[in-house]
Formats: C-alpha cells, sequence, structure tokens
C-alpha cells in the first residue's frame, strides 16, 4: 500500500517496485576471457575496477539468467560489507554476480533504477541493513529482509531531475577516483622496475649477490629482512561490544571494508570513544602505519591518516624509517598471493597471525635507493590523499543533500 507524501509523491517499499534475484555460485578462475564474477569486494570502493574483476567458470545456458545489465542494483546481503551496494551505471563486459550479491531489477516503469539505485547506494539504505540484518557476526540482509526497506516515489520526472543534480557529483568522484588510479599504476610501476626487476637508477654498476634465501640474487646492498626488522608490528582487537560507550566519535578504528575504497584510511564506519581507546591504549597506531588485512578477505593494504585503532583481523607496520612510506605499501601490496597462502590453515576463513606476519622475509634496499623511490613517489601518494579528501567530501555533500532531495524537502 502507498501513503501520499507530496503532490505526485508517495511512499513504496522495495518489493512493490523490484524484483529480487541471488547470485550465481562459481568460484574465480586465472584466465583472461570468458565471463566475469562480480563479488562484494568489487562494490565496496566508489567505482567498481572491471580490471580486477576475476573470471569465472559458468554455463554459456547459465549466463542468460545472471548477466549483469545496465540499470540492476547489486546489494552484497552478508557480512561486515552487508547493505553496500552498487547501481551499474553503464554496459560492462559480459559479467555474473556471485551468489553473496543479489541484484534488483526494477518491474514498474515509474520506478527509475537511476534513481532508486542512488538511494540503495547511500547511508539510508546501509543503516536500514545495519538496523534489520540478524547475526551480530555476520549480519545477512537477505531477501526477506530488503523488501520492506521503504522509499519515496516521486513522478518519473522528478525521479530524473534528482538523478541529474546528483550525476554532477557522481562525475566529480568519477574524475579524481580515475586519477587516483593512475597516479597507484605509476608508482607501482617504478616500484616494478626498481625493486623486482632490479632495474633501478645506477643498477649497471652495481654487483649483483647471492642472498642465501628464497630472493636468491640481489643489488649488493641490499639485504633480505623480517617485516618485524622494519617496523614494529601491531595486531589490533575490538573492545568488548557490550559496553556501546566504547564506541563514539574520537578515534578511526578500521575494519576491512575501509580499507577498500581508497590507498588512504580517511574515513571509518565506526569510531571509538575515548573511553573504548583508554581499554587499549597499546593498539593506538600512528598516522602512515601500514595496515594490512589478515583475516578472511586477506591482503588489502591501507594507509593510516591519524592516530588509529584497528580491529583483530588487521595487523599494522609502524615503520621505523620516514622513507619507506611508499616502498612498504607496495611490498604488502605484492605479498597478497603470498599471505593467502600462509594464511590457509584448512579452514573456512584464512588467517595470518602476528607471528607469521611478522617474519615474512622482504627485500631491504639500500637507504640512497629508497631515499630516491621516496621522492618520486611521496607527491604522487601525497595528491593521491589530496583525491581522496576531496572525493570524500563530494560524498557527504551529496549524501547530505539526497535525503532532502528524495523526501521533497528540497524542491528540483
Amino acid at each position: 500500500m502507498t501513503t501520499q507524501t507530496l503532490k505526485n509523491w508517495h511512499k513504496v517499499r522495495l518489493e512493490e517496485i523490484a524484483d529480487f534475484q541471488y547470485g550465481y555460485t562459481a568460484s574465480s578462475k586465472e584466465t583472461d576471457t570468458g565471463t566475469k564474477l562480480l563479488r562484494i569486494t568489487d562494490i565496496v570502493p566508489d567505482l567498481i575496477d572491471w580490471e580486477t574483476v576475476p573470471f569465472c567458470d559458468i554455463d554459456e545456458k547459465e549466463i542468460k539468467q545472471y548477466e549483469i545489465k545496465k540499470g540492476d542494483i547489486l546489494i552484497a546481503r552478508t557480512g561486515a560489507t552487508a547493505g553496500y551496494a552498487k547501481l551499474i551505471r553503464k554496459q560492462p563486459q559480459k559479467s555474473v554476480f556471485a551468489s553473496y550479491l543479489i541484484r534488483l531489477t526494477m518491474k514498474k516503469a515509474d520506478a527509475d533504477p537511476d534513481y532508486v539505485g542512488r538511494i540503495i547506494e547511500s547511508d539510508i539504505f546501509k543503516q536500514f541493513v545495519t538496523t534489520h540484518a540478524g547475526g551480530a557476526a555476520q549480519p545477512h540482509a537477505n531477501a526477506p529482509v530488503l523488501k520492506n526497506f521503504e522509499l519515496s516515489l516521486p513522478d518519473i520526472k522528478t525521479q530524473t531531475e534528482i538523478v541529474d543534480m546528483l550525476s554532477g557529483y557522481d562525475d566529480l568522484i568519477e574524475n579524481n577516483t580515475h586519477r587516483i588510479k593512475i597516479l597507484e599504476q605509476t608508482a607501482q610501476a617504478i616500484y616494478t622496475e626498481w625493486f623486482m626487476r632490479f632495474r633501478f637508477p645506477g643498477h649497471e654498476k652495481v654487483k649483483m649477490v647471492d642472498s642465501g634465501t628464497d630472493f636468491g640474487k640481489i643489488p649488493e646492498g641490499w639485504e633480505v629482512k623480517k617485516i618485524r626488522e622494519v617496523g614494529k608490528i601491531v595486531t589490533g582487537k575490538t573492545p568488548p561490544t557490550s559496553d556501546a560507550s566504547n564506541f563514539g566519535d574520537f578515534m578511526p578504528f578500521i575494519k576491512t571494508p575501509d580499507m577498500h575504497s581508497s590507498i588512504f584510511c580517511i574515513s571509518t564506519n565506526e569510531k571509538l570513544s575515548v573511553q573504548g581507546v583508554e581499554t587499549q591504549k597499546n593498539k593506538i597506531i600512528p598516522r602512515d602505519a601500514i595496515v594490512v588485512s589478515c583475516i578472511g578477505t586477506i591482503g588489502v593494504v591501507g594507509i593510516t591518516t591519524r592516530d588509529s585503532q584497528t580491529n583483530q583481523q588487521i595487523n599494522s607496520i609502524i615503520p621505523t624509517q620516514t622513507n619507506i612510506r611508499e616502498y612498504l605499501y607496495f611490498v604488502c601490496v605484492n605479498l597478497k598471493s603470498h599471505l593467502k597462502n600462509i594464511g590457509a590453515n584448512g579452514a573456512t576463513m584464512g588467517n595470518v597471525n602476528k607471528e607469521k606476519f611478522e617474519t615474512i622475509e622482504i627485500l631491504s634496499p639500500s637507504n640512497s635507493i629508497l631515499n630516491l623511490f621516496n621522492d618520486m613517489t611521496q607527491e604522487m601518494f601525497d595528491e593521491i590523499k589530496s583525491l581522496s579528501y576531496q572525493n570524500q567530501n563530494l560524498r557527504q555533500t551529496r549524501d547530505l543533500l539526497l535525503p532532502k532531495l528524495v523526501t521533497g524537502e528540497i524542491q528540483v
């Protein structure tokens, strides 16, 4: 049933305007052709990076049933990211969606998917899911829960006008995100050339010597060290959740989903109160610490922007030198496969504990080369941070505007 709110506006539940479909159960495969499999981790960042979405094995007969189309709305329905969603704004290459996602397709002509999708992507919807999804450890936002989400639906002309207004913010965020990607790729290319192919400035004059480790021959003057030798390792912890006063707005509390959107952890879904921080002061990590997810979704890497704490799924490195932030970030990014391998223990959820993490061996280049790399990439990282803050401000402005637009408080 609908109730009148404004002229030509009415309240609807999602089940009145959308069809729901669970995703396809498949595993990704190492190939560069075929059909892509969109996963929960792919829809958490601001933009879906289709280049990093893996391919999968799927029968051609089933592709039609699960193929992603422009206008689809895909929602994460389980785990810490339950309620995260993405509107498919452009037709992607041949792709299907994974089983832990649920697809909404509009079944009413008076419901514009671009309008509904922006509401589903917003904090309004996330808050609804947080409130209504059962299971504290693993929230579940399945169809029976999502169907009851209620939104205001104006006439189609007003929906289009609202979408046009919000699209300006989306376009700016997309442009900034593309610039961030180019900067990160440029820095990664330098890292690969210098520290994986050993073609750093002056390499022709440097002798290669046996390291006595799995690294084989390395440049003379370089060393192989354990991670704990280049920084202090801190494994995070969650204050008692039974006491709500441990949480507030004093210090960022970083969890893996907070690390997907940017190199830099500039915002978190949860913060600790002064009391919460005091319960575990030894878990504080400073600005420019490298944070690495080591339980569950293994190998996500970020950099802190202020004093923070993390949950127990994250190991952090507090570097002993100021010139290795960028180098250490890429070291950890390139450790992802190794972390997954040592974290596999037969259990459903992988786990790289502190002891395993801090004893991983990494290359330690000469200080002169580290200084050169720092000089070349520091400005890139600082620009990435600046663009990330710009995106945060754009999102906040857009998200403050959206509820006022979709309730008719602000006329378009």
